[in-house]
């Protein structure tokens, strides 16, 4: 009898347990239903809460804005200097691989003479004498000016050339007495100013390197430096790169050549593109905010402007830069005119 008492009580002991445990499975199972039930509840919520616009005054620009620009560039493959007709011996050099060479820079000393670098129009080919006329006339003219010494005018050497050629024969260390003639073989003629030197090929107490041998080996330098497509710099506009305020070519969008030697002293060979700033008086121009401006799908800007009640209605505008953490734009905008701030999912376009 005790046996059979003690079957019972452990049958339904049994019972229980494994109820316990069938309830235990549903709420586990039913949980995760219910928080998703509620979960996907405040999604469908948060999804029909409609677009709210809030409108605030337009202000006019003052001052200056700016506004960020990516300048492309494009690189040459660096560039040979070779050696004049020079005869002799190398007694010292004055140029080292690393050092920026321009025209005016002493090169070397051959034969007593000290050689000087120049960035010619055209290289010098011949002697120079009195009454010779042709580009390198001209060119030997410019650079007699540049040095202050007498010139002639144009392209032709005359009298005067000929004396500011004894005159910088003298601060070369040639004996003058005999001089009435500027000689290529004085310079070492540059292709470009301001370029690196990556290669020296002279050294003291070596012969003089022969016509035509490659003497130095000039860095990469950049050819052009392009504004971005559909971007102008007005008159009164500044371009700003690297802290330097850069002009531009005449009647190009491409930077002039004293703003490419500046970019090339501050860029990385090769580098694609450089970043600026293009500077512009605000007045006459409009201040919104930036989450006012809309673009639509066909690359349109504009902001929802608003003068009146039912009056809202797309305003087309150009963006001129930044200014305090707002906008500035070009518009038809008025004085009275408020704009929406949250209006890109309430209207697309602004057609």
């Amino acid at each position: 009898m005790h046996n059979s008492w003690m079957q019972s009580k452990i049958r339904r002991t049994g019972r229980f347990a494994r109820l316990l445990i069938g309830l235990g499975v549903l709420v586990w199972v039913l949980a995760p239903l219910g928080a998703l039930g509620v979960l996907t509840f405040q999604l469908r919520s948060v999804a029909l809460v409609p677009d709210e616009i809030v409108w605030t005054p337009v202000e006019r620009a003052s001052g200056i804005t700016s506004r960020s620009i990516e300048i492309s560039l494009a690189w040459d493959g660096g560039s040979e200097v070779v050696a004049p007709s020079w005869s002799g011996v190398v007694q010292a050099t004055y140029v080292s691989e690393g050092q920026t060479i321009s025209s005016g820079d002493s090169v070397a000393l051959i034969d007593g003479i000290t050689r000087m670098a120049w960035a010619f129009e055209v290289p010098l080919y011949r002697d120079l004498e009195m009454g010779d006329t042709g580009a390198d006339a001209a060119a030997a003219n410019k650079m007699l000016e540049a040095r202050g010494y007498e010139h002639g005018q144009g392209a032709e050497f005359n009298s005067a050339s000929v004396r500011g050629a004894v005159a910088l024969a003298k601060t070369l260390g040639i004996d003058t007495r005999d001089v009435a003639s500027l000689s290529p073989s004085w310079f070492l003629y540059l292709p470009k100013d301001g370029q690196a030197v990556t290669e020296n090929a002279l050294v003291a107490g070596a012969p003089a390197p022969s016509l035509g041998a490659v003497v130095l080996m000039l860095a990469p330098s950049i050819k052009t430096a392009k504004l971005p497509s559909g971007e102008a710099l007005l008159p009164e506009d500044s371009l700003v790169v690297g802290g330097e305020t850069l002009t531009l070519a005449p009647g190009t969008d491409t930077i002039d050549q004293s703003g490419l030697d500046f970019i090339s002293s501050i860029s990385k060979t090769d580098a694609e593109s450089v970043f600026g700033t293009i500077q512009s008086a605000a007045d006459g121009a409009w201040v919104v905010p930036t989450a006012a401006v809309i673009i639509d799908k066909t690359g349109v800007t504009c902001v929802l402007a608003d003068s009146g009640p039912g009056t809202s209605q797309p305003v087309p505008v150009t963006l001129r830069g930044s200014q305090d953490g707002a906008v500035v734009v070009d518009g038809r905008l008025n004085k009275r005119d408020q704009v929406g701030v949250g209006a890109r999912g309430a209207s697309r376009s602004c057609g």
